[in-house]
């Protein structure tokens, strides 16, 4: 572990390329820097005592991002039984701490959550979400989240993240993000999901 803005955090480190991650502070990918130069910024001045506000690092989202609604109510869903529960923004893995593995050549990193009874309150699931990052070489980090049902049915889920670019404002129109195929759908005020419509293969990131 190694002590950053006052907290015990790991730093991973590969050629010039460096992430800090804070697994305790749900599972968030801090910053990643290749030499002096911010990929993924981190402001120098967090507040780490609401870190759900901070606008930096890389937020895990489970077990669904996004607001959600019921009749036009923030912050409740309705699950397969008809009942209906809360569910903050984005879900709650961003708010919990993460078990954590170092990989042995200290490139990579395997955090972990797992339902509890605090979780089964809003989300009444048996579940194993992880998410890993590796330093594949000093330009690339490689990010992968994975949602295991660890119960008897069927587990509703859709996790995500939510990077922070240290990217100028003004370069947001010619930059570009490139995606696999997808299907794109956003939420009614009632709470219901639209029909699925063919995404595009990459967006600017003024979108």
């Amino acid at each position: 572990m190694t002590r950053f803005q006052d907290h015990d955090i790991v730093e991973l480190r590969h050629g010039d390329s460096l992430i800090r991650v804070a697994p305790q502070f749900g599972g968030r990918l801090l910053s990643w820097d290749i030499g002096a130069e911010p990929v993924i910024y981190w402001p120098d001045q967090a507040d780490w005592s609401q870190l759900a506000r901070v606008r930096g690092g890389n937020p895990l989202l489970f077990p669904f991002l996004g607001r959600h609604r019921v009749d036009g109510r923030l912050g409740e869903w309705r699950d397969s039984a008809d009942v209906v529960r809360h569910m903050p923004m984005h879900g709650f893995a961003r708010d919990l701490p993460f078990a954590a593995t170092v990989d042995a050549d200290g490139r990579g990193i395997r955090m972990t959550l797992t339902d509890t009874e605090e979780t089964r309150e809003a989300y009444p699931f048996a579940f194993r979400f992880e998410a890993c990052y590796r330093l594949v070489d000093d330009q690339t980090l490689e990010v992968s989240l994975t949602t295991a049902n660890t119960g008897t049915q069927p587990l509703p889920s859709y996790p995500g993240h939510h990077f922070y670019f240290a990217l100028p404002h003004e370069m947001r129109a010619h930059t570009t993000l490139e995606l696999p195929a997808t299907d794109r759908r956003h939420q009614l005020d009632d709470g219901a999901i639209t029909a699925p419509v063919p995404g595009e293969p990459s967006y600017t990131l003024d979108e």
